[in-house]
């Protein structure tokens, strides 16, 4: 099969350019290539990139006997049980029991402990003078993931607060590299961190009583049953529990930054949302929302990789299909 044209320097350098230029590397690229160009780098060795969006959504809608996640992922650092680890069937069982505490009247429960946390930050800001707005925003939302995700309170809410971020951090930066068999290096402090987080866990299991009378993630996870009535395991809970922060931390906070970065540049908008609000409408502030995440989106690049059942490419290697957007 014949790959789109790309750049034919060898594949260090082709890695050291992606590390060191990925935004403009990849609008120079898509510029001298076109939509579609060959890449080969260290680790996912060669890929497509395509920016094509009738191509883009052709990959997300294709069938993951076709296209499937990367192997070097998420779910290598989060855990066996995590939705970024699981394929086929495994993954559909466990996507049907983290449906539920999305819908109806939890949402307007998270929605309320939001609320809450954003009201307690907000009145630490200074006034009349610049502070950087992410912190605030990366407080806002880790409180909220672990009192509506966790159920955390006390204890482990303080103790989850001060080890996920740094775990979370740690694990991200070997994501994609080999896992070593023994526990030597850095991945001897990440173990330790993974085995006080399922302490903690294991702890909030424990603790939990009154569940129909709960609406946070863990409680729904614990009261869930399988097609066949069976539970889920405490690691699998684990697991998910963790993809979920993982998920919706960083990512969250760095768009409220961003959106409040964005609004500050653009007074009259800022004078409209609050007319708005005042109104009680919400059309301007969903509109916002949704271009403050197209102008700065927080990921901008999504691996998909062929499955060799399909396609084996020379010498055992299989390219990978990459969007960027």
């Amino acid at each position: 099969m014949t790959l789109p044209p790309g750049p034919r320097a060898p594949r260090i350098v082709q890695g050291i350019y992606a590390l060191t230029r990925p935004q403009r590397g990849m609008r120079l690229m898509r510029e001298r290539y076109g939509d579609a160009f060959a890449i080969n780098v260290p680790i996912f060795g060669r890929a497509v990139v395509i920016s094509d969006p009738g191509q883009i959504k052709q990959v997300f809608t294709t069938s993951t006997d076709i296209l499937d996640n990367a192997d070097r992922d998420l779910g290598r650092v989060l855990g066996k049980g995590s939705m970024f680890a699981l394929r086929g069937e495994n993954h559909q069982k466990q996507r049907k029991l983290l449906v539920p505490p999305f819908h109806g009247r939890r949402l307007a429960a998270y929605e309320k402990i939001i609320e809450d946390e954003t009201i307690r930050e907000l009145a630490t800001w200074p006034q009349d003078q610049p502070f950087p707005v992410q912190p605030s925003m990366m407080r806002i939302t880790l409180n909220a993931i672990l009192r509506a995700v966790f159920g955390a309170e006390g204890a482990e809410f303080d103790e989850l607060r001060d080890l996920l971020p740094r775990f979370v951090e740690l694990g991200s930066r070997f994501a994609v590299l080999p896992i070593p068999q023994g526990t030597w290096g850095p991945w001897r402090k990440f173990w330790a961190m993974r085995r006080e987080y399922d302490a903690i866990v294991e702890r909030l299991i424990a603790k939990a009583d009154d569940l129909d009378e709960r609406d946070d993630v863990l409680a729904m996870l614990l009261q869930s049953r399988y097609d066949d009535g069976s539970s889920m395991r405490h690691s699998d809970i684990a697991d998910q529990l963790l993809t979920l922060l993982t998920a919706g931390h960083e990512t969250t906070a760095t768009t409220l930054a961003w959106a409040v970065e964005r609004v500050r540049r653009h007074p009259k908008i800022l004078n409209d949302l609050v007319a708005e609000v005042d109104a009680g409408e919400k059309t301007l502030r969903e509109a916002t929302i949704l271009e403050v995440q197209r102008i700065r989106p927080v990921i901008d690049l999504v691996i998909r990789q062929i499955r060799p059942t399909v396609w084996t490419w020379a010498r055992g290697r299989c390219p990978r299909a990459t969007r960027s957007s």
